[in-house]
């Protein structure tokens, strides 16, 4: 590969098609010596002329001090890409041509996406996009492996991580990864996978991470109606996520949420000490400790959302914009003085987008009753006050 240098570009104090020997360096750049050019390099030049009308890219060997290019041409503007005939307002310098980068790595033409969640089910596959090209056109033939965070073991076709049912497949045509996702829940979790486009000696790599979780999957979001109340129509909610922590814990899942009718606290939830055992607040850290072993993220504090209207029907809303996983939606509907504010209602979640016609049927998550609610059989909290959706059960 010829030399490359930085800001290089002088004028020439000679013409013709021979030989270029080089005069000045043009205001704001440096000299071929300057750049670190040194006799006998052969560097990469190009040539402009004629108020850049006239051009010339080629190879150059440097002598005399580096002050003389002895040219090879591989093309210009000339007829059959001769040596131009080079007057006195000519300048040039070094630079990258398309040349140079013939052993660059392939490009990926498709950005993979830095995560993607896979189904559950063991059948279902999910896809991944991470086509690319060889600038020289030389095929490209796509492979991969994994890892998981902190672990040593790197997984390929012969050993899949546990979150795979089966070997992923690979449209090598369209760079397209097929990705099937376990069944089972004890293999749970994220993993690091790597896509790599080789053009047979460089590689590209790109890195996504991997997320089988278990739930409600593909959950935009959930309408919440409550349709009697004692009197203040009011309930307070907290959503986990496929590995049962609290979501409210998660900023960034908290910036994508959009809110409606959460008239009392509006955007944001609210958040409540280890001191607040009276009502709402002991519910929610009771039925995420018993139904899935988790607690929340601060064990001095953690957040629960508020829904109200003093209206006789109260309807809020929370969706986003990037498909989640849900274990389980717990709901309070009790006040610190043991009256219940939640009598009768639905909730109902956003599947595959966050249209309201994307607002499930009522009952599809319950086999006896709808609204799909089930009394909370935590410890100490029984009755209408407290309900949860289990969508792991």
């Amino acid at each position: 590969m010829a030399k490359l240098a930085n800001r290089a570009k002088m004028t020439i104090s000679s013409t013709g098609t021979g030989n270029i020997t080089l005069a000045s360096a043009v205001a704001g750049y440096q000299s071929f010596l300057d750049a670190g050019v040194s006799d006998n390099d052969v560097v990469r030049y190009i040539i402009e002329d004629n108020s850049g009308a006239d051009w010339e890219i080629g190879t150059a060997s440097v002598s005399n001090n580096s002050t003389v290019l002895v040219r090879t041409v591989e093309e210009s503007s000339a007829a059959n890409n001769a040596a131009l005939n080079l007057t006195s307002s000519a300048t040039v310098f070094i630079g990258v041509t398309a040349r140079d980068l013939d052993n660059a790595v392939p490009i990926f033409t498709t950005t993979p996406p830095t995560a993607l969640e896979l189904q559950n089910d063991g059948s279902t596959a999910v896809t991944l996009n991470a086509k690319a090209y060889d600038e020289s056109g030389i095929p490209v033939q796509y492979s991969w492996d994994a890892w998981a965070t902190g672990g040593t073991t790197i997984y390929d076709e012969s050993a899949l991580p546990p979150q795979f049912a089966s070997a992923p497949s690979i449209n090598q045509s369209t760079g397209v990864y097929s990705l099937v996702g376990s069944s089972n829940s004890s293999n749970a979790g994220s993993v690091n996978f790597r896509v790599k486009a080789s053009d047979g000696v460089k590689v590209a790599t790109a890195n996504t991470s991997l997320v089988l979780s278990f739930g409600l999957s593909n959950c935009y979001g959930f309408r919440m109606t409550q349709t009697s109340g004692s009197s203040l129509f009011i309930m307070y909610y907290m959503l986990l996520d496929g590995n049962g922590a609290n979501m409210w814990d998660d900023a960034s899942f908290l910036a994508d949420c959009t809110f409606s009718n959460h008239t009392y606290s509006g955007q944001t939830p609210i958040t409540y000490t280890n001191a607040d055992n009276s009502f709402a607040p002991a519910y929610m850290k009771a039925q995420q400790t018993q139904l899935f072993g988790t607690t929340m993220a601060d064990p001095n504090s953690y957040k629960i959302k508020t829904v109200a209207d003093q209206s006789q029907s109260a309807v809020g809303d929370v969706t986003w914009t990037t498909p989640r996983s849900i274990s389980a939606i717990v709901l309070s509907g009790a006040h610190p003085n043991g009256s219940s504010y939640w009598q009768n209602g639905d909730i109902r979640p956003y599947i595959g987008g966050n249209a309201t016609s994307n607002i499930v049927a009522a009952g599809t998550y319950t086999s006896t009753s709808s609204p799909p609610l089930s009394s909370s059989t935590a410890s100490g909290f029984t009755g209408a006050l407290y309900k949860f959706i289990d969508f792991t059960a």
